[in-house]
């Protein structure tokens, strides 16, 4: 009402009567037109806590059945490629940008206000039942992800902080610079222990500990599968994996609750009750039907090196199994300048 009635004094033309802005000088019509406008906020203050959550409200950028509708029935629901929040998760994962990696799970949040939104302004439960489908799929990607590309940044920094520092070295003066690892900030995520997300408390932490703990064990895996696929002179590189995953296991523990080293070799080694395990009887088989047959000691180098006539028919080892990179050495460019030094052992 007292807004109505100053406008009413300030107006310059109010139908067929008179204003009283005549009758008033400058400075009173000044601080007349100036408590208008700020007046007009006054009811937005004394209701605060509905205008804030108005404000931070972003459910909008959730809902699409006008869009779903508009596909005449040829669809009944969208990807989640085509989800907003998704979207802006999926983009900060995929730039692994370190200056956003902090916030990857706000975007998360708009399926909380979603969610409010839907069972108390629409009142509708199916759509609520939708959301919480589409938000279990999107968070079982999310973890799926996330898990892969710390585990792949630390098994490249494991393999960057055992590189030799004077491979390293000669490598730059020959003008092939090897690269560390561009840091990101994966340790603020590791600490979540309490992610709310439609009304639920997750452990994020927990999750990706138990995602990195199969990693872990399937690099051992590999690693070992690798070896029993070569020749005794690979014992080298099965060496240099081993010790990258201790070192990728020792780094990730300062943040997982992971199960200890030893075990976890022992269990890839198949030796957790075995008197011998993988490594030990390949390395008994390549000693019986492959070295001491095949290789002769030459004394001017000290070297075991392979005959040129063989003396035992050759046999068929079984193919080296195909694996992506961080399971390996993190990276194909870690790869390589990890094998490099190893060549004159195999020579």
């Amino acid at each position: 009402m007292v807004r109505t009635m100053l406008e009413s004094l300030i107006a310059d033309k109010s139908g067929s009567k008179k204003t009283l802005r005549s009758g008033l000088d400058g400075p009173t019509i000044l601080d007349i037109e100036r408590f208008h406008r700020e007046s007009f906020f006054f009811t937005h203050l004394l209701n605060f806590s509905e205008t804030l959550q108005m404000c931070c409200d972003l459910s909008q950028l959730w809902f699409r059945e006008f869009f779903l509708e508009l596909t005449m029935g040829r669809r009944i629901q969208f990807p989640i490629e085509m989800s907003m929040p998704w979207i802006l998760t999926d983009h900060i994962l995929e730039t692994k940008e370190a200056s956003m990696m902090e916030y990857v799970l706000y975007p998360l949040d708009l399926y909380n206000d979603s969610a409010n939104y839907a069972l108390t302004k629409f009142k509708k439960q199916f759509l609520y039942d939708e959301i919480e489908a589409e938000v279990n799929l999107c968070f079982d990607q999310f973890v799926y992800k996330l898990a892969d590309q710390i585990f792949a940044y630390y098994k490249i920094l494991a393999g960057s902080l055992l590189l030799d520092k004077r491979l390293r070295s000669d490598c730059k003066n020959q003008g092939a610079n090897i690269p560390w690892p561009a840091s990101n900030r994966y340790e603020t995520l590791l600490k979540q222990r309490h992610v709310q997300l439609l009304g639920r408390s997750i452990d994020l932490n927990r999750l990706i500990t138990q995602r990195i703990s199969a990693a872990l064990y399937k690099s051992l895996e590999l690693a070992i599968n690798r070896f029993e696929s070569e020749d005794l002179t690979s014992i080298m590189e099965l060496e240099g994996l081993l010790d990258i995953n201790r070192m990728t296991h020792k780094l990730l523990s300062k943040f997982l609750t992971l199960d200890s080293m030893d075990a976890m070799f022992r269990e890839a080694n198949h030796n957790v009750s075995a008197p011998y395990g993988r490594i030990t009887l390949h390395v008994f088989w390549e000693l019986n039907y492959d070295f001491l047959p095949n290789y002769c000691y030459n004394g001017s180098t000290n070297r075991f090196v392979r005959t040129v006539l063989p003396f035992s028919q050759e046999f068929q080892r079984d193919k080296p199994p195909n694996a992506q990179p961080q399971y390996l050495y993190g990276s194909k460019v870690s790869e390589l300048s990890s094998i490099s030094p190893l060549s004159s052992w195999v020579q």
